[in-house]
């Protein structure tokens, strides 16, 4: 039974790192997908996002992201960092990251390329497992790997458009020996490609139609269909469909111009759903504004 119990919580722990979409609000924290987004609102902007997943499971996911980006020299460079924690079952990630950007003016928009670096810590305490054995050499010891983080992007966008195409991460990680190494793999590199649309319907009503290509750690193509609708330049509401695996309702306000804050509910349609209360997201962002004139909130 113990190796039945060792392999669940293996499983478990390559969940972390074969999430494919670590937060449902990726169309207003997107740093995380995407390193070329650094620099791209115009200001510094900071946003921090805490999302715990499967609520009513014991070592369910949990998952806290916090980031800061800002364009220099005259908008055409940008540069920001990323630090992402997260845990599941006995497993431990933290991983801090560094991002830059370069930007060309294309056509009537902005242009980004952008690389990311840094490293990732995982750690498994396989000694906090509870076992009928005590004495099972099994659990115990614990593991920890360091590993290096590299991934790059493009983006463009202007105020009515925005399309996305990038890797997050450009190594493979693999548990091999009681840890984890990095291996580049580029038949295992998983892309994502991202692409929306702000359509003003009237002084008052916006909508917000987008959605998210990717391929999972199964080489499947999955993709989420999201509709949001903003009225009057302050709150903003609309649901999403992941794959027709997960219906995700989102609502965003926005107290000033420059800072919003946005809460999401998961809702899961697979068997999971039966002992799950869902997966909860909160997002807070501030777009600081110096001494700019903004008339509009940023919306992506």
């Amino acid at each position: 039974m113990r190796y039945v119990v060792f392999i669940i919580l293996q499983f478990m722990a390559f969940g972390v790192f074969a999430q494919q979409i670590p937060i449902s609000q990726y169309m207003h924290h997107g740093l995380p997908l995407n390193p070329a987004i650094a620099g791209s609102v115009g200001a510094m902007s900071i946003s921090a996002t805490s999302r715990e997943q499967w609520t009513g499971f014991e070592g369910a996911p949990s998952t806290q992201i916090i980031s800061a980006h800002s364009p220099f020299f005259s908008d055409t460079f940008g540069a920001g960092v990323l630090i992402t924690n997260d845990r599941i079952g006995v497993t431990r990630t933290t991983t801090a990251t560094i991002m830059g950007s370069y930007r060309l003016k294309v056509l009537t928009g902005n242009l980004h390329f952008g690389l990311r670096g840094g490293i990732e810590q995982a750690r498994n305490s396989w000694s906090e497992v509870r076992t009928t054995d005590n004495q099972d050499i099994l659990f115990a010891n614990d593991d920890r790997s360091v590993l290096p983080v590299i991934g790059t992007g493009i983006y463009y966008y202007n105020s009515t458009f925005y399309c996305s195409f990038s890797a997050p991460s450009l190594l493979n990680k693999v548990y091999r020996d009681g840890g984890y190494v990095a291996e580049f793999d580029i038949l295992k590199i998983r892309p994502y490609f991202n692409t929306g649309l702000n359509l003003q319907i009237d002084d008052t009503w916006m909508l917000r139609p987008s959605t998210l290509i990717y391929k999972n750690q199964n080489n499947y193509i999955k993709m989420d269909i999201n509709m949001l609708l903003a009225y009057n330049k302050q709150i903003e509401f609309g649901l999403s469909s992941r794959s027709t695996e997960t219906f995700v309702g989102m609502l965003r306000y926005w107290i000033k111009p420059q800072f919003s804050i946005a809460y999401s509910y998961d809702m899961e349609r697979v068997a999971l759903s039966k002992y799950s209360r869902g997966s909860h997201e909160l997002t807070l962002r501030y777009d600081m504004i110096y001494n700019r004139q903004i008339n509009n909130p940023r919306f992506f």
